[in-house]
């Protein structure tokens, strides 16, 4: 029968040096692996929360689209800001040239 364990030791010194460099890059490899899987911090959690906001007011005003308050209200032609949910918002209402539309630009600060 063959003898794996030397006679002097259990294992010399090269072969401990070479065990934990591959444990060492594995370790390495995995943490990459998963922190870059996961979302990088606050800031993509408040571009995300600004553009739900943003579309929230969109939807408020979608829902002042009537006959009575075109000319009126927040759908007048002009430029508004609003401080909504905590964001500040800024938008800007104009006519669509050669149709009944009219266009809405909304930036929102975060």
């Amino acid at each position: 029968m063959l003898r794996i364990r030397k006679e002097e030791g259990l294992v010399s010194m090269v072969e401990v040096i070479v065990t934990s460099i591959i444990f060492t890059l594995t370790f390495i490899g995995v943490y990459i692996a998963l922190s870059s899987s996961h979302p990088k911090g606050t800031l993509s959690a408040e571009k995300l929360n600004a553009a739900y906001t943003a579309k929230g007011f969109l939807d408020e005003l979608r829902r002042d689209v009537r006959a009575d308050t075109w000319t009126t209200g927040n759908l007048a032609v002009g430029t508004y800001n609003f401080v909504y949910n905590g964001y500040q918002i800024s938008y800007a209402v104009t006519n669509v040239i050669g149709m009944p539309l009219r266009r809405v630009d909304l930036t929102i600060t975060y």
